[in-house]
């Protein structure tokens, strides 16, 4: 495995044309199918070829914002443990759990599934206007995503990816005492 992405944010958009969207209420099995696959995309998050794809896409978005290691692991752990998630959808970005920390990544199974039929996932959208994005906000199986045996996992996962990339790259002890020097800043701020 290796670290492999791109940065899927508002970089070389040429394709600007309006997107037709309607949210109407799915029914009873659309919405119990629309959460059989958002329960899948948790658990392909908790698996090891799952997280590393996505984590690797997150941290190379980080990377290009804050070449700091220390502040990038910090501000993904503090997200994996302190902050809602807040799944969105663009269908030219690709998928987001916290879209103003970190960007969208890319996820192309779940993206085929979802471009058909968004409002079975979420409640609501955003337009813009002038450049015709669309933003699919509201998730309606949240709570998937904030069960706590899921966050634990989900964060258990990240430590172990990124421990995995740090052996590759004959880092070991410096993504160590990263985390630690992360993990402990943020118990120190949960104690001010």
């Amino acid at each position: 495995m290796s670290l492999e992405a791109s940065r899927n944010n508002y970089i070389t958009k040429c394709d600007v044309r309006t997107e037709y969207v309607s949210h109407e209420e799915p029914t009873a099995l659309e919405a119990r199918e629309a959460r059989q696959v958002i329960q899948e995309f948790a658990r392909y998050l908790i698996s090891r070829e799952g997280n590393f794809h996505f984590i690797s896409q997150l941290l190379k978005y980080q990377l290009c914002r804050d070449e700091s290691i220390v502040s990038n692991i910090y501000t993904l752990l503090y997200l994996l443990q302190k902050k809602k998630t807040q799944l969105t959808y663009s269908s030219a970005f690709g998928l987001s759990i916290w879209p103003k920390a970190t960007g969208f990544q890319r996820v192309l199974w779940l993206e085929k599934k979802i471009k058909d039929a968004p409002h079975h996932y979420f409640n609501d959208y955003i337009s813009e206007t002038t450049t015709f994005l669309t933003f699919h906000v509201d998730n309606r199986n949240a709570d998937v995503f904030e069960d706590k045996i899921f966050r634990y996992a989900f964060l258990r996962e990240t430590l172990r990816s990124l421990l995995l990339v740090a052996k590759q790259m004959g880092r070991t002890d410096l993504m160590c005492s990263v985390l630690k020097c992360s993990l402990e800043m943020i118990t120190f701020n949960d104690l001010c």
